[in-house]
């Protein structure tokens, strides 16, 4: 049973009167019904107020909740180093990096760890950009150091390893576009396989394949125009790689190394003109002027001079002969000429082939004809000259044996050939 106003009066009354015991008002059911509602609803609105209730209390305690949590990480070294280190505080962070323990500061650089990671996913995958990457990675690093951060240095190499395999992907697209096939498939090669475009160039290295076979050809043929038959050579050995069949390379370098055997000796021959000498050609280098006297085969070294008393030098050894080639020296430099260091290399050739550098030098002077040493003094002074004898032993065969000898000299920086028999 429950109460309820009556109508008429207001007073309360039972729900179940027929009429009102206070004014004796009688009671229709419905009436009761819409003026005071029924016992259902009275039900509802107790339980709606209840549940207000309720909801008031759970969400004080999530406030003390969020409150409590609030002020336990304000005093967290390692909830305040990671707030400082999303929003990019680095001073605060230095300052409460020394109030971390060492496991909370492991916990901290786990976290930094795992960004590493984030960073090169998010790279690989495309989500960001080359600059935005280092630009992350050196923040990383600000709250951290490589020793802590593992992963760091490999993940660096690996992003710039993978930026230079993408930036030769577009290089080489580029070149195939302007028809450098060899640039491009250079470049295509440089492509590294967890780079998205890896199968993309795989598939241009063979598509593109005899375009730089036949690029390998016509490159060796400019070089063979302009008489570089090494480089023409060297450029058809590339070409090898790019085709199955390599007759047509084989005929080509053949005849390049042909060509280039042709220019050899003919360049040969035109510098042997050049520094070809004979009796009476007169030499002039940086610091001499020199005359080519004479040269010839002879067992013995004669002074200028061969009056009255002279000294001379003789062959000691009957197996062998020399080659002595004379010279008139004059000092035209500013200071002292050392005839020793002016020689800086003297070689007898034999029937094409046999090279002998064994020498003696002998300067002479009137009726005196003296050995040259090297700690000796051996030196004349600006303006004079003297007799210069470059000596070179030989077996005695050349004098009967009708074979060429040549001696080649190189004087003052300046290289003579003379032809000897």
């Amino acid at each position: 049973m429950a109460l309820i106003k009556c109508p008429e009066c207001g007073k309360e009354i039972s729900d179940q009167s027929k009429v009102c015991i206070h004014c004796g008002y009688p009671l229709d059911t419905n009436q009761v019904s819409e003026a005071n509602g029924t016992s259902s609803d009275v039900e509802k609105n107790n339980n709606l107020q209840n549940k207000k209730i309720a909801l008031a209390a759970i969400g004080g305690l999530i406030l003390v909740g969020i409150v409590v949590i609030v002020l336990v990480n304000a005093n967290n070294p390692l909830k305040r180093a990671q707030k400082y280190y999303k929003e990019g505080n680095l001073e605060a962070f230095t300052e409460n990096k020394i109030e971390m323990s060492s496991e909370e500061a492991n916990t901290f650089t786990q976290q930094l760890i795992g960004d590493v990671d984030r960073v090169n996913e998010d790279y690989v995958s495309g989500k960001i950009s080359y600059e935005e990457a280092v630009e992350q990675l050196e923040k990383i690093l600000s709250y951290g150091d490589t020793s802590s951060i593992s992963n760091y240095n490999t993940v660096k190499y690996d992003i710039d390893y993978l930026k230079k395999s993408r930036d030769a992907f577009d290089d080489a697209q580029v070149k195939e576009a302007e028809g450098d096939y060899i640039s491009a498939y250079n470049a295509y090669s440089k492509v590294i396989t967890n780079d998205s475009n890896y199968q993309t160039a795989q598939d241009k290295l063979t598509e593109i394949k005899t375009k730089v076979y036949d690029a390998y050809i016509s490159e060796a043929a400019g070089y063979a125009n302009e008489e570089d038959y090494s480089k023409a050579v060297s450029t058809l050995g590339k070409a090898k790689d790019f085709t199955d069949d390599s007759f047509e390379v084989d005929k080509l370098e053949a005849e390049y190394n042909k060509r280039n055997e042709e220019k050899k000796e003919a360049e040969r021959l035109a510098a042997r003109a050049e520094a070809l000498k004979k009796d009476g050609d007169v030499i002039d280098t940086k610091n001499a002027q020199i005359t080519i006297v004479s040269c010839e085969i002879t067992d013995h070294v004669y002074p200028d001079k061969r009056t009255g008393y002279y000294t001379y030098y003789s062959v000691k050894d009957t197996g062998t002969t020399w080659v002595d080639m004379k010279l008139n020296v004059k000092n035209t430099g500013a200071g002292i000429l050392n005839l020793y260091t002016m020689v800086e290399d003297a070689v007898a050739i034999y029937d094409g082939s046999y090279e002998y550098s064994t020498k003696g030098l002998y300067y002479s002077v009137g009726n005196d004809i003296d050995k040259l040493y090297e700690y000796f003094s051996n030196s004349i002074d600006p303006l004079k000259e003297v007799t210069l004898h470059i000596v070179i032993e030989l077996p005695v065969e050349v004098k009967t044996s009708g074979k060429s000898v040549d001696v080649e000299a190189v004087l003052d920086g300046t290289k003579l050939i003379y032809e000897v028999q």
